[in-house]
């Protein structure tokens, strides 16, 4: 059965939509669904989840199933009538006997891979975005071509832009069908397929095994084996990342000079005119269009090469594992599995009871707990802590504090206290660090600030990618207003520093210290009598030193240069000149 384009549809023509983003789900999708649903609902097994427009899909057991508008049949159940609570999707043509692992949806059209690695798409086809050969829409599955450039090819991820669709084969290369005009299909041209075709790679991408793709609107983004992004199709917002507004019928590589020079990037996300890449230390870079602070660097400026999401506030000493681009907005998941979202929040996208954009990220629903301090046995810790400021409109249900690493725990239903035991080694000197994480009826917190028991860190702090270099005060001297310097790693006592867990860090008798409290760009970093104040806080944060009191970062003014440099605080940026390794 065909579904052509329907005449109301709702602006149709680059229309300016939230791409899908394709979410692997640890749980089942009965709390998605009504009653009546009980086949979506039955199975707790592994799923997958994708946002169109304006439906979702969602596979289930291997069957997919949609809800919401169906005026293309993009729901797949033979049908154009939409639907507020999930139909399955037809089976019994081209899917028969298929077992579907994964699905994306954007505007008016979906498409699935099965285990076989074969893809199938449905809904809206003007510009041959199902890959069929034709460009006659189909409110059924349809089977995406395989008798040319997929011929042989095992599938092993899909994902759907604004009017084409991409693939990734198990070999590493791309295959794309669909709308081309602005050389999305990145096949060298910019004319429209209605079958697949592959992508280029006798350029950037030449000897490339590609591990990761994510389209978005008009422009698509592959992660390759090595950690590198390549990009192509649109730039007028420079979504490409390559420093130009050029767009581009070939993949082009990322820029990795500036602030992701040394990292390994391990997961991509695009957006509406922007992209976005977390690296293995889970630190977030977006680059492209940030009309509403989608890049999340505290700015609203575009962008044509990435630049650090800002790790202070919301993000100060959180690792990120997942990262989604939507139209206008980013969020991220952390390793303690909080959310975190950044953009435009006209309608409430942020999840932070607001509707002002942010540039910066905001947690998405309750607040940590603050203030964990712990008393120490020879085996187990008495945990304190804070109660959160704000439960985002939930009621409390406990609290779970964790040591780390090896995991052990304990929790509390109401009270702010609860004690952790068999904690190996903490008699001989090992370190842990204790977290704790409220658990609400909206959701859990994010962990908290980290409290360190156990071994204080003593050592040299190393600079993070010239490691020949540490952080030094001069002469070995115990002096008050000591500069502190870069010099080369000698093991001295000035290169002895004490990680101290009141926040200071420490030699020679004396605090790290901000000359006269300065709050400024290019205030010097010295030594001076320990006082606990503010001059004299530093906080960890992704591979950063920052002083919470002014929110800047500890930094070589001269990376790379002679030996006796002074440091001094800068607004943080996540460049290599404020990269550290702690003891």
């Amino acid at each position: 059965m065909s579904a052509g384009t329907t005449a109301g549809r709702l602006g149709r023509l680059r229309r300016r939509v939230m791409p899908a983003a394709l979410i692997s789900l640890t749980a089942g999708l009965g709390s998605m669904v009504h009653a009546p649903q009980v086949a979506l609902a039955a199975s707790q097994g592994g799923s997958s989840i994708a946002a169109g427009s304006i439906h979702s899909c969602a596979i289930e057991d291997g069957k997919a199933y949609c809800w919401g508008y169906n005026g293309d049949g993009e729901l797949g159940n033979g049908s154009t009538t939409s639907s507020r609570v999930p139909v399955a999707v037809d089976a019994s043509g081209a899917l028969a006997g298929q077992t579907l692992t994964q699905i994306s949806a954007l505007d008016g059209f979906t498409c699935a891979l099965d285990t076989a690695g074969d893809a199938y798409c449905w809904g809206i086809n003007s510009d041959g975005q199902l890959g069929n050969n034709s460009t006659n829409g189909s409110s059924v599955p349809v089977a995406v071509d395989t008798s040319g450039a997929l011929a042989g090819q095992t599938l092993t991820q899909i994902s759907a832009g604004l009017e084409h669709t991409c693939a990734l084969a198990s070999t590493g290369r791309v295959y794309c069908w669909g709308l081309n005009d602005s050389g999305q299909l990145g096949n060298n041209t910019t004319n429209d397929s209605s079958v697949p075709v592959a992508v280029d790679t006798s350029g950037v991408m030449a000897g490339q095994t590609l591990t990761q793709i994510a389209a978005g609107e008009d422009q698509l983004c592959a992660l390759d084996s090595a950690g590198t992004v390549y990009c192509w199709g649109d730039n007028e917002d420079g979504q490409l990342g390559d420093d130009s507004t050029t767009s581009s019928s070939v993949p082009v590589a990322v820029d990795a000079s500036g602030v992701m020079a040394g990292q390994t990037l391990t997961q991509i996300a695009a957006g509406q005119e922007y992209a976005c890449a977390l690296d293995s230390t889970g630190a977030a870079y977006c680059w492209g269009a940030d009309g509403g602070g989608e890049l999340g660097n505290s700015k609203f400026v575009n962008k044509s090469v990435p630049v650090p999401v800002y790790v202070l506030g919301a993000l100060a000493d959180k690792t990120l594992t997942q990262i989604s681009a939507g139209g206008n907005h980013t969020c991220a998941m952390d390793s303690a599995g909080a959310i975190y979202c950044w953009g435009q929040n006209s309608f409430g996208e942020l999840g932070d009871d607001a509707t002002a954009a942010d540039p910066e990220p905001v947690l998405t629903g309750p607040g940590a707990p603050t203030s964990v301090t712990a008393a120490t046995s020879s085996t187990s810790a008495t945990v304190s802590w804070v109660a959160p400021a704000s439960l985002d409109g939930g009621t409390l249900t406990g609290y779970t504090a964790t040591a780390s690493p090896g995991g052990p725990a304990c929790s509390s239903t109401t009270a702010t206290t609860c004690t952790i035991t068999g904690i190996n080694g903490l008699a001989d000197g090992s370190q842990y660090d204790v977290t704790v994480v409220a658990r609400t009826t909206s959701g859990d917190s994010g962990a908290s600030a980290p409290y360190i028991i156990g071994r204080t860190p003593t050592g040299p702090i190393v600079a993070g990618v010239l490691t020949t270099k540490c952080v030094s005060d001069s002469g070995d001297s115990s002096a008050n207003d000591t500069p502190v310097v870069m010099g080369d790693c000698n093991s001295s006592a000035g290169q002895n520093w004490t990680v101290e867990t009141d926040g200071t860090i420490q030699t020679n008798g004396k605090c790290m210290d901000i000359y006269r409290d300065s709050k400024a760009n290019k205030a010097p970093v010295e030594l001076w009598d320990c006082t606990g104040g503010g001059n004299q806080q530093w906080q960890a944060s992704n591979g950063t030193l920052v002083n919470p009191v002014s929110g800047k970062c500890l930094d070589d003014p001269r990376f790379n240069a002679t030996d006796g440099i002074q440091l001094e605080i800068y607004t943080c940026n996540g460049g290599s000149n404020q990269q550290w390794q702690l003891p």
